[in-house]
């Protein structure tokens, strides 16, 4: 007799394998493999990511690298484009490529951009366009204040200007600035140059009290004697005049290694030819002793001196007229 509760189909025996859902999800350890081949995946394209960000990376620091190296190429390039145009005689041309190196420079780059200015400022200088050199060395006082070769370097633009206010007192601000008393170059230049225009504008005073000022210093010179005795000449004091030529004359001759009151020949004889300047003075201190000798009605020494002039220095139209003139006194 079949039993009342036992259902159609049932066989009364419990089912087969673990009891877990075979979905699908499969298998734990399945499950785990999938996962772990996941990560795998995952941490490969992360390394992939990485890489390539890395190479992006140094392919921009590269190409900054070789940018700025032929950005730093080009502007050295033009420097030294700009040099050797100064030194032939290419202001212009010099001061174009000054003008390229420094924008391709940019602002940052004070070291080298002072260096640039530098250049650029002579080449202006030499061109004889002195308020654009006088621009320029502002520039360069913006980056060194107090300054004295830059200070003494305007005062000469402005004295081939004619301002004489300014080239005195940039000449002065340059001394002002000088430490521990040292010797600056450009200082004697600006000194004659702020002088010589005082006189070439008829301010004596202005400029004899910068050369008893640099007398006052220890400054001794025979340009400094020259041009205080273009000063007295001008103001008629002719005694005066002839002892600062005197004064001159045996400045530049003990100067010189020379003994005192030796012969313009003797003097003349031991100047290399290439000191120009110098050879200048000389003969500007020879030819102002014999007018202040002839001023004074000293015609016998002025007659003398003339004659010394033309024998070393060569024959001069302003020379021989005052020697006839001479002869007949």
């Amino acid at each position: 007799m079949a039993n009342r509760g036992t259902r159609k189909g049932y066989s009364g025996q419990r089912p087969q394998g673990n009891g877990y859902y075979r979905g699908a999800g499969g298998r734990p350890a399945d499950n785990e493999k999938r996962r772990k081949r996941r990560r795998k995946r995952i941490i490969k394209a992360l390394a992939a990511w990485a890489v390539c960000i890395l190479l992006i990376g140094l392919v921009a620091v590269g190409t900054v690298r070789v940018v700025s190296s032929v950005a730093s190429s080009k502007k050295r390039q033009f420097r030294q484009d700009g040099i050797e145009k100064l030194v032939s005689g290419d202001y212009a041309g010099a001061i174009e490529a000054f003008d390229a190196a420094l924008e391709k420079s940019g602002k940052k780059s004070e070291g080298f951009n002072s260096d640039v200015l530098g250049y650029r400022a002579e080449a202006e200088y030499k061109l004889r366009d002195y308020e654009a050199a006088v621009h320029t060395y502002g520039l360069l006082l913006e980056m060194k204040p107090d300054t004295a070769v830059y200070l003494y370097a305007q005062s000469m633009c402005y004295a081939h200007l004619g301002d004489t206010d300014d080239a005195i007192d940039r000449y002065k601000a340059g001394n002002a600035a000088l430490k521990d008393d040292k010797a600056e170059a450009g200082k004697l230049e600006a000194l004659f140059a702020a002088g010589g225009a005082c006189v070439d504008a008829g301010e004596y005073e202005k400029a004899m009290s910068l050369y008893q000022d640099a007398l006052k210093e220890g400054i001794k010179h025979g340009q400094v004697y020259n041009q205080m005795g273009l000063c007295q000449m001008a103001e008629k004091d002719y005694r005066g005049a002839l002892d600062s030529f005197d004064q001159g004359y045996e400045t530049f001759v003990t100067g010189h290694s020379l003994g005192s009151g030796a012969e313009p020949a003797q003097a003349w004889g031991a100047l290399a030819e290439d000191a120009q300047a110098d050879r200048a003075l000389l003969k500007e201190l020879v030819y102002n002793r014999a007018v202040a000798y002839e001023y004074l009605s000293e015609y016998k020494k002025a007659l003398e001196l003339f004659e010394d002039y033309v024998s070393v220095f060569g024959s001069n139209e302003d020379a021989e007229h005052e020697i006839a003139f001479l002869k007949t006194r």
